[in-house]
């Protein structure tokens, strides 16, 4: 015992280990990893649960997005071929557009174009969520459609913003002055969250790589 004890915590260790049979002990640890594994698991599972509504969520936005991409498609050439659509009412960011040329068609055109772009996001961003309930986490196909999806969210925040600012400085001859955030810096600030999302995960994924390497 002189020999074990040279340090007040072998001391502690040594009586402790004396005055508990190590089958006691056994338990004990045995049962406390038993209840960390069970919080564990209770973790995972709420978290997939969560997961499992919110791709239903982005899932069924992506099924009634669907139909709006032959219109689009079919709209913007029809709107150049044909002039006889005046009648029809249209907005631009919450502008009723009531000169219908040339210089409308395009911004519209333009604005509508940037719309495909954020269909094609909550797509790249239904494959990632596909990847988490997968528990594929850290691979390559997670950072990069992150990234996709920053730099297109920023393409997305100037093909809206540039546009509507035009239109109003050309055709609604008036420019103001908004409190708060808009959209475009909401869209702009959100595509810069993911841009940096995507270098955390990258960087987790080779954290990861360089521990399994090392064990």
């Amino acid at each position: 015992m002189a020999k074990f004890a040279q340090y007040p915590n072998d001391i502690i260790i040594s009586l402790f280990l004396n005055k508990i049979p190590f089958n006691c002990l056994k338990k004990v640890i045995n049962y406390c990893l038993t209840i960390i594994n069970s919080y564990i698991r209770f973790i995972n599972k709420f978290v997939m649960r969560k997961l499992i509504i919110l791709k239903s969520i982005v899932d069924l936005f992506w099924i009634l997005t669907l139909p709006i991409i032959p219109i689009i498609l079919f709209f913007i050439p029809y709107s150049f071929i044909n002039d006889g659509f005046n009648f029809i009412p249209f907005k631009i960011n919450g502008l009723e557009v009531e000169i219908i040329d040339l210089g409308t068609k395009i911004i519209l055109s333009v604005i509508l174009l940037s719309y495909l772009i954020l269909i094609y996001c909550i797509y790249l961003f239904r494959k990632i969520l596909g990847s988490f309930l997968r528990v594929k986490i850290f691979n390559t196909l997670v950072v990069n459609n992150f990234s996709k999806i920053g730099y297109l969210l920023i393409i997305y925040s100037f093909l809206t913003g540039v546009p509507t600012l035009i239109y109003r400085f050309l055709y609604a001859k008036k420019i103001t002055m908004e409190l708060g955030f808009s959209s475009f810096i909401l869209t702009l600030c959100l595509g810069f969250f993911f841009m940096v999302l995507s270098e955390i995960f990258k960087i987790s994924r080779n954290m990861k790589e360089e521990n399994e390497l090392t064990i």
